[in-house]
């Protein structure tokens, strides 16, 4: 394991294991794939990252993934598509953890963020007249 001599060495292995993550939101990540990546034991990777961007490694992946969610929901994919794009196994899964993330189902999450955007439409209507 070796020592990272600046912030910025340790910032520069961190982004670079971001971008593998954000490559591979499809596939089945895991700590030990990240830090092979980036050359460096899974355990001193898993605190580097934590060090740098104050989570942990699973919760940025969650967290990727679930804003990947957000707009492939927007784009009007379906729950089931969206679960196997983002490496889901059973969509009943995926669904509880989008809830978890975001305090809503997929379907609700949907249906909020068409009610927002036809709300704002009316409004800008109404501003034109």
């Amino acid at each position: 394991m070796r020592e990272m001599g600046t912030r910025s060495d340790a910032e520069r292995i961190i982004d670079q294991s971001v971008s593998f993550i954000k490559e591979n939101l499809a596939r089945r990540i895991t700590v030990e794939l990240c830090a092979r990546h980036v050359h460096l034991s899974p355990n001193y990777f898993a605190a580097l990252f934590k060090k740098v961007k104050r989570c942990t490694v699973q919760r940025f992946i969650l967290c990727e993934r679930m804003e990947c969610a957000k707009l492939m929901l927007l784009e009007g994919r379906s729950i089931q598509d969206i679960a196997e794009s983002l490496s889901y196994q059973e969509r009943r899964y995926f669904t509880h953890a989008f809830k978890q993330y975001a305090g809503v189902t997929p379907s609700d999450y949907c249906k909020a963020r068409w009610n927002e955007h036809r709300i704002e439409h009316s409004r800008v209507g109404r501003n034109l007249t």
